[in-house]
């Protein structure tokens, strides 16, 4: 959270919906995604930290398989390999890309209405089918979310 401050990164996803909406209307986010001017070396800056942190090498990076400019910081997991089934991502850091913003609690977040959009355009696109059902239940919250608190 305050490397997230301090480097002035740009929450979006799951993570930002919560902050916004609350806990009772979010899915439980399982890991950060972050908009970077330079995803590529965010990363590997992280990963640097968190190994130094730790004590060890416990963590590793790598492009997203979908998208190439996104890179991933991930957690080796119980068998300490890298790119296995046990592994646990910690962070998605993505190209920034002029999205509007909201300042939540000091913390840059990408406004609702830039991840609904987001998210339709995810809907329309058969290459993240993978994706639908969480997309469509974050649609459905945030308009739940907007119909209550009016």
């Amino acid at each position: 959270m305050k490397e997230i401050m301090k480097k002035k990164y740009i929450v979006y996803g799951s993570q930002a919906i919560e902050n916004q909406i609350g806990f009772l209307f979010s899915r439980t986010p399982k890991d950060w995604d972050v908009l970077s001017s330079s995803p590529k070396k965010s990363a590997r800056e992280l990963e640097r930290k968190l190994d130094r942190v730790s004590g060890g090498d416990f963590f590793f990076s790598r492009p997203s398989f979908f998208k190439k400019t996104t890179h991933k910081v991930i957690y080796k997991g119980a068998d300490m390999k890298p790119n296995t089934s046990d592994d646990i991502g910690i962070v998605d850091f993505s190209k920034y890309e002029g999205q509007e913003t909201v300042n939540v609690r000091g913390i840059k977040m990408v406004k609702l209405k830039e991840i609904i959009k987001d998210k339709r355009r995810s809907l329309s696109n058969k290459k993240f089918m993978f994706r639908h059902d969480k997309d469509r239940s974050d649609i459905n919250r945030i308009k739940e979310f907007r119909r209550l608190r009016l």
